[in-house]
């Protein structure tokens, strides 16, 4: 029987001893026989870091809720009426709502238990061959994989016995889950505590804050010292303003957080009164990252704090650096440079906490801590975590939104019209075509100087239906599958670009199709790859519906990966029209993103493939011709905008 390597580390002997419990003498056994055991202990590591660790409890939570449904419902027992493979499975909403009942959940998101608890799974055990969450993407039910549960193992008279290791998996992570929390409340205590002494002993309290600001902290808990330290500095700090000549007068400067924390979500973490300074936390020294979050204020400065040790001339050097190599433009890499308007690296915020602690503030930057730290993880003095995300809370600030971008309008029968959501590419230059179809070729430099939007999904049946309304047209046909937030499908070319123009008139904005060159450029996201996963067409599955998994139809936007633009279903689902003409070639093409639209123009081009393409269909490159007034159940489209 196979066994699998054992990884070692401080909660490990915490796994041995409950498995002990469930298993007596064959505890190691079974550990050794199970991925997904072996899976809890590598995302157990973290169990002793307290705040320190990047630790978080999605995956683990996804695991629990979809098992402890496995046992409520009597599958281990007994109790159930059928066997587990007749099961209806769990509901994703009862799923989603436990998990938010769990210690430190409330904030959790949906994907984990959408994709990337089973991709991190993958990545530990590439030849088990099985996901541990299974489930159907038209029902939104879930399955735990229970032959993962099911671990088989040789006792020492050599019978084979089959272990269930599901309330087991319950136990490790109610243990995993406690040991955080008492870590955490290690945490909050040593705050407190340095708060009380360190005036008596300041090297004390720097090495604490020294400790927060490492490389193996929490991005979490980075951004909260951050803001701590940094609030202190300024609140010393004063200016001379006023809105007339006579009215100047003297105002500290306060630093507000905007919200809670998200490593993930860019935008502007930390907003200064009266000066109107913005500040974005990072711990990342690529250019994208801070090219996307200057995007998303229309190019307004912000000051970067950075989780890096290196100067800020080193770090403003190695991002121009990047963006010279990007996007090969100087005069948009200074633009854009120049909207970076001050870097402040761990070792400015050590000497700023320095200064603040020399001025008597230190209770006030820990309190900050304390009280940001229990706003962050859910967590209240009498030890009762939220069980709402709604719930009120008291912020020591304003909360403070940006919202630069576009925002997604819901489906509702009285609107007259649906704005897509839309997501901002950034100008630049990039390589277009492939050699692997000589409509593909030549292969071309093309620099886009502006940046544009583009719809982060295709249009789907639920916005195209209020034009249909609007303008007494008929719906298309959905081929049986359904409408709502699929695809709309069976439109021609003049369709989807009248589309355009009702949409552009309802709003007063300029929709359109995108040209090839921005579909293409937009697709890539950077990469010079086959498909805009990388070059391995085996993980279409993750990103696209196609041939291998489709089913034979269209399925809801927005269920597969994205690419690193945030553009979804950009390879598969739906073929998708573009503005230009289709040419045999491209010796013809422009090679400053606009449109090929000669004369005579016979066909247009439709790209990305789509639910009944083969893999080789779904790359960046791939371009198919289309008549204009061909209709299609595999052809749809999305819109751009300047």
């Amino acid at each position: 029987m196979f066994k699998f390597e054992i990884t070692h580390h401080a909660f490990t002997p915490l796994i041995i001893d409950i498995l002990e419990t469930h298993f007596g003498e064959y505890a190691k056994d079974v550990f050794q026989a199970s991925p997904l055991l072996g899976y809890l202990n590598n995302k157990t590591k973290a169990a002793n870091s307290g705040s320190k660790a990047r630790g978080a409890f999605a995956n683990h939570y996804a695991l629990y809720v979809i098992i402890e449904d496995y046992l409520n419902k009597g599958f281990l027992d007994g109790s159930a009426k059928f066997p587990y493979s007749q099961y209806e499975g769990a509901r994703f909403s009862d799923l989603f709502r436990r998990q938010r009942e769990l210690p430190f959940g409330t904030k959790l998101q949906n994907h984990a238990l959408n994709a990337r608890l089973n991709d991190e799974f993958k990545k530990f055990y590439p030849t088990v061959g099985k996901q541990p969450i299974v489930r159907d993407v038209e029902t939104q039910r879930y399955w735990i994989q229970e032959d993962l549960l099911q671990v088989q193992i040789r006792k020492i008279d050599g019978k084979d016995c089959t272990y269930n290791i599901a309330p087991a998996i319950i136990d490790i992570i109610d243990a995993y889950v406690d040991t955080k929390k008492r870590a955490f409340e290690g945490f909050l205590e040593a705050c407190r505590k340095i708060a009380d002494l360190g005036s008596e002993n300041p090297t004390e309290a720097l090495e604490f804050v020294v400790q927060q600001l490492k490389p193996n902290v929490d991005a979490r808990v980075f951004e909260i010292v951050s803001y701590a330290v940094l609030k202190a500095k300024y609140g010393q700090q004063t200016v001379w303003i006023g809105d007339t000549k006579n009215s100047v007068a003297e105002q500290a400067l306060v630093l507000y957080k905007t919200g809670r924390t998200n490593a993930n979500d860019g935008g502007i973490d930390f907003v200064m009164k009266p000066l109107g300074r913005f500040f974005q936390v990072t711990e990342t020294i690529d250019v994208g990252k801070y090219f996307l979050d200057i995007d998303k204020v229309q190019r307004f400065p912000i000051t970067f704090v950075v989780k890096s040790d290196e100067s800020a001339e080193q770090i403003r050097s190695a991002i121009r650096v990047q963006a010279i190599a990007k996007y090969k433009i100087e005069t948009i890499v200074d633009s854009y440079m120049a909207a970076v308007e001050e870097i402040i690296n761990v070792q400015d915020l050590i000497a700023a906490f320095a200064v603040v602690v020399e001025s008597g503030k230190l209770h006030e930057v820990m309190d900050e801590i304390v009280m940001q730290s229990k706003l962050e993880f859910n967590y209240n003095d009498d030890e009762e975590l939220e069980a709402d995300e709604n719930s009120p809370t008291v912020l020591s600030t304003p909360a403070v939104v940006a919202t630069p971008q576009p925002t997604p309008v819901a489906p509702h029968p009285t609107l007259a019209y649906i704005e897509p959501e839309l997501v901002r590419i950034l100008a630049g230059r990039f390589m277009m075509g492939s050699k692997e179809y000589e409509d593909e070729q030549p292969i071309h430099p093309v620099t886009l100087a502006q940046p544009f939007y583009l719809g982060k999904y295709p249009v789907t049946f639920d916005e195209y239906a209020l034009y249909v309304q609007a303008t007494q047209g008929q719906l298309p046909d959905d081929s049986g599958w359904g409408m709502g937030k699929r695809p709309v499908i069976n439109v021609c070319w003049q369709e989807a670009t009248d589309y355009a123009a009702w949409l552009g008139a309802q709003t007063g904005k300029a929709y359109r199709l995108p040209t090839e060159a921005e579909w293409e450029y937009a697709c890539r996201a950077g990469e010079d790859s086959r498909f805009y996963w990388g070059d391995n067409e085996q993980k279409a599955t993750d990103y696209a519906w196609f041939s291998g998994n489709s089913g034979g139809k269209t399925h809801p936007v927005g269920e597969k990966c994205p690419n690193e633009s945030g553009l979804y279903d950009m390879a598969g689902n739906v073929w998708e029209w573009v503005q230009d003409c289709y040419q045999e070639n491209y010796k013809q093409a422009p090679i400053d993103g606009t449109a090929f639209e000669p004369a005579n123009c016979a066909a247009r081009v439709v790209r990305g493939g789509s639910w009944d393409s083969i893999p080789n269909f779904l790359r960046s490159a791939d371009r198919y011709r289309g008549y204009p007034n061909r209709r299609n159940d595999n052809l749809g489209f999305r819109l751009a905008q300047d």
